[in-house]
């Protein structure tokens, strides 16, 4: 399989994904602990349009194809639809968002702050943080997106004097 090809296969993953991860939507508009979710989806995509911004030629984009996440995110989601397990499928959803970061191990906390846009953050805050649930958003989403930020930074200034 060529580059160019595992772009569009990773787009239609995405597509996929995408068409069944829309009950966040919907819990994003009826659930009062999700209200400000959006937000920090809209956050969490730093690194995406990041890299989309660093990596202009063809050929930089070629660094960013790997199965792993490609995979993650059709086995998740599969299983997500198969066993009406939504967070499943939004974990999958996460995996293919991930397939457009560089694939390096300052990948795996920016994929694990991605709790913080989703449902299940609202299920554990009421819990355990009832008063403080957008606060730790906040910060779990930003922990996550600032050490994607400065891990790749001194990652790809280390490939650069190399």
């Amino acid at each position: 399989m060529n580059k160019k090809s595992s772009f569009w296969i990773t787009l239609a993953v995405l597509a996929y994904t995408t068409w069944n991860a829309t009950g966040l939507v919907q819990a994003w508009q009826t659930a009062p602990l999700e209200k400000f979710s959006w937000i920090m989806l809209l956050v969490w995509t730093i690194p995406i349009v990041l890299t989309w911004c660093t990596f202009h030629s063809e050929k930089d984009r070629e660094k960013l194809y790997t199965p792993f996440f490609l995979w993650s995110a059709i086995v998740l989601t599969f299983l997500g639809v198969i066993t009406s397990l939504n967070a499943l499928k939004y974990v999958g959803f996460a995996c293919a968002l991930a397939c457009f970061v560089p694939k390096h191990w300052s990948s795996i906390p920016w994929l694990i702050s991605s709790i913080s846009w989703m449902p299940a953050m609202g299920w554990i805050g009421s819990r355990y943080f009832p008063n403080y649930q957008l606060e730790v958003r906040i910060a779990i989403v930003f922990l996550g997106v600032i050490s994607w930020i400065t891990i790749e930074k001194n990652h790809f200034s280390h490939e650069e004097s190399t």
